[in-house]
């Protein structure tokens, strides 16, 4: 075999014989090495035959390429089975929708209600102080309720139970108890009467006291002529039953005013 040209190879086989198993035949036939059992030639063996140093790389190589094992299949089987991914639940999307509406309705009442409070509290009328209420209802129920002794003039009988003056007998008269039980003042009662008709203010208004305060009191007063008046005076302390008293009451007038005498108990008056 000359220097300068090299042998020629036969070409790779088109069978499913192993590349490398073929390039060693034929390198075999060319350089003529001694034929070996072709069940322990690996892929890359042959190489060993050529030069024994590269036998430790070979088997390097040949374990590096070395193939797992691929478990057995059931080759007659006629489908894999696939496992089904979890499907996770879907979220009830109509309920969400729903109770945000919801809520968003609740908003809306909530600002409108807020509101209107808010336009109500900013009036400029004056707040109401806590007893005005009591004092309404009060007021309102004595304005209902029917006055128990009205004021009133039948012929020559005065009835009342008011202020009164001192422009008739009969208004002074009235002017005297209203000093008695209603302003409870000596003072006042005794500006009404002549000089000594009555005790004096001390004892006036010793006797003043011990009516028991809230006791009303209601006038009758028939005119018998000359200032002289037949009185029936109801009075009623708080709580109790009414009780009448009978007098008979002396009026005179002097310096363009009526004066009250004398107050005299009356034994003939009904």
């Amino acid at each position: 075999m000359s220097d300068n040209k090299l042998p020629t190879l036969p070409a790779l086989p088109a069978d499913d014989e192993l590349p490398a198993c073929a390039l060693a035949a034929d390198v075999r036939a060319v350089w003529g090495v001694a034929e070996i059992d072709s069940a322990e030639v690996s892929q890359w063996s042959w190489l060993t035959l050529l030069n024994p140093e590269v036998a430790e790389t070979v088997e390097l190589i040949s374990n590096e390429h070395e193939q797992p094992e691929i478990p057995d299949m059931d080759r007659n089987a006629s489908s894999v089975v696939v496992p089904t991914p979890r499907r996770e639940p879907r979220r009830p999307r109509r309920q969400v929708v729903i109770l945000s509406a919801f809520f968003t309705v609740l908003a809306v009442i909530v600002v409108g209600v807020s509101m209107s409070l808010a336009s109500i509290g900013g009036d400029d009328s004056p707040a109401a102080e806590p007893g005005d209420g009591v004092s309404s209802a009060q007021e309102s129920a004595a304005a209902a309720a029917p006055d128990p002794c009205p004021e009133r003039v039948e012929g020559n009988t005065t009835y009342g139970d008011g202020v009164g003056d001192q422009r008739s007998g009969a208004g002074a008269i009235q002017a005297w108890n209203h000093a008695y039980y209603v302003t409870r003042s000596a003072r006042e009662a005794k500006s009404v009467t002549a000089a000594g008709a009555v005790a004096d203010e001390p004892k006036l208004q010793t006797a003043i006291d011990q009516v028991p305060a809230g006791t009303t009191h209601c006038l009758t007063m028939i005119d018998r002529g000359q200032g002289l008046y037949a009185v029936r005076l109801m009075v009623t302390p708080p709580g109790e039953q009414p009780y009448p008293i009978k007098q008979l009451v002396q009026t005179a007038p002097a310096n363009g005013r009526w004066w009250i005498e004398s107050i005299k108990k009356d034994e003939g008056l009904p």
